[in-house]
């Protein structure tokens, strides 16, 4: 009969576990990138854009924008190099835009924005395309308003948080 010594079960309990929190860790961490954003005009509340930004993929069908989040979008620079930008997703495919009264209208829910912007933008928002505006209506920054709907292929991630370094 062959006996172990506890030392050596112990040391490989110890090697299984850590195994089992490196592989978790990495499954946890494969959800998210650290990006570089290009420096707005605080087109989002509470983002600079001039740091780091940590950003959950969106790299499946199933996981899609939704109305209200914080995502990080390519655009085409001046020198038609992609950069990344950030806008909030205002409309999702399906919704209907229209210019009411004053106000840009999702759904006939009235956005800050002023309704002369609808323009090109009115209409039922079609499959695989989003409309992401800025939190500021006075913004020079380039959202759909300006750009119009947005390629869901174009959309990197939802927008966590500004990193500290």
């Amino acid at each position: 009969m062959i006996t172990v010594h506890p030392k050596v079960i112990t040391r490989w309990v110890r090697y299984v576990c850590y195994t089992v929190v490196i592989v978790l860790l990495w499954q946890f961490l494969s959800d998210f990138s650290f990006l570089k954003v290009s420096a707005g005009d605080n087109s989002v509340l509470g983002v600079t854009g001039r740091r780091s930004l940590v950003v959950k993929n969106y790299d499946s069908e199933q996981a899609r924008p939704e109305r209200g989040e914080v995502v990080v979008f390519l655009m085409e620079g001046s020198d038609g190099a992609p950069i990344k930008r950030v806008a909030r997703v205002a409309g999702i495919p399906g919704d209907r835009i229209t210019a009411g009264a004053e106000f840009l209208e999702v759904n006939g829910e009235p956005t800050i924005f002023d309704a002369s912007e609808a323009g090109r933008l009115a209409g039922r928002i079609p499959d695989g395309m989003y409309l992401l505006l800025n939190d500021n209506p006075y913004s020079t920054f380039a959202d759909s308003r300006r750009t119009g709907l947005i390629p869901r292929q174009v959309i990197v991630g939802r927008f966590l948080v500004e990193s500290p370094f």
